[in-house]
């Protein structure tokens, strides 16, 4: 037997294990439905979105000059600053905390709150632990008037839900408080390099135990183990809880929340929805989404009055 290929093996098989690791946590990233839809819109190329960069700075600039002397004609530069930035995102396929800060600071200028809120909770889905991002987010908040109905605080006690289901959701809400608190000291990046290079690591100690090339006590590898999943957990929950649960910010005025999928339902509140209210989708039927509240309460709207974070 060729010993030279059986001592190149345990690599060979570290990296064809880091990569499906790496694989399956970007899979996580993005819901397919919206792959699909990123890929049908065109792309700029990247010279085009550098111009469109530099032209969103210049019009930011421009939009601070005029701040003082000319206010609507300022939040006018503002707004296309913002949106300049925002294509970029998007054409560019760009998640960058600092990028959606930006627009959210532009956004903010140009009075248009509900697209602050939706950069800053991009940002924030980026960089959890982002303190501009934070900040911004809860002034525009309150500046939207949409601080009583904020997700993730517990819903009301009117809600009904059986013991197993309410035991099952406190234990995921447990884990994922324990993700977002472990965020918040160390970067997600940081925790995914960790936990790839321990689960390398033990995918070649075990691989080397297994040929019996070299002796490899199994409490390394269970260390090595411990360490993959612990730092990579924070990842997983957070991700697929995001995956499970669409949340996005209705982003259009005097929305009518209705009681079912069409205009011929009944309005479902007796006002309409604030826009930069964030709010939870839980299904989609052709042009209109079903939407829940803080406080449980559900409603359909159409689809193109809101955007998903």
């Amino acid at each position: 037997m060729n010993t030279s290929r059986i001592i190149h093996l345990p690599c060979t098989l570290a990296r064809l294990g880091a990569i499906a690791l790496l694989t399956l946590l970007g899979a996580f990233a993005v819901p397919n439905d919206a792959r699909a839809d990123e890929s049908s819109r065109p792309q700029l190329s990247r010279p085009e979105l550098e111009k469109l960069f530099e032209s969103g700075n210049a019009l930011f600039r421009a939009g601070v000059e005029l701040y003082k002397s000319d206010r609507a004609a300022s939040e006018s530069k503002f707004r296309e600053a913002a949106g300049a930035w925002r294509e970029v995102a998007r054409s560019g396929k760009i998640s960058n905390a600092d990028l959606e800060n930006d627009i959210a600071n532009a956004s903010v200028f140009a009075g248009d709150i509900p697209n602050a809120i939706l950069a800053y909770r991009r940002a924030l889905s980026i960089d959890p632990a982002n303190k501009k991002a934070e900040q911004g987010l809860a002034a525009a908040r309150r500046s939207a008037g949409t601080e009583a109905l904020l997700l993730g605080a517990p819903a009301s006690k009117e809600e009904n839900v059986g013991a197993l289901r309410g035991a099952l959701d406190a234990i995921g809400a447990f884990a994922r408080a324990g993700a977002d608190r472990a965020s918040e000291f160390v970067s997600l990046r940081a925790l995914l390099v960790v936990g790839s290079v321990c689960y390398v690591l033990f995918f070649i100690g075990a691989s080397v135990r297994v040929l019996g090339l070299r002796k490899v006590h199994g409490s390394v590898l269970g260390i090595l183990l411990l360490c993959a999943v612990l730092t990579t957990l924070p990842i997983v929950m957070r991700e697929v809880h995001n995956s499970r649960r669409e949340e996005a910010v209705v982003l259009a005025a005097n929305v009518t929340a209705r009681n079912g999928p069409a205009d011929m339902y009944d309005p479902a509140f007796k006002e309409p929805l604030r826009p930069g209210l964030e709010v939870r989708v839980e299904e989609r039927r052709g042009e209109w989404s079903k939407i829940r509240l803080r406080d449980g309460r559900a409603a359909w709207i159409r689809s193109d009055s809101l955007e998903l974070v």
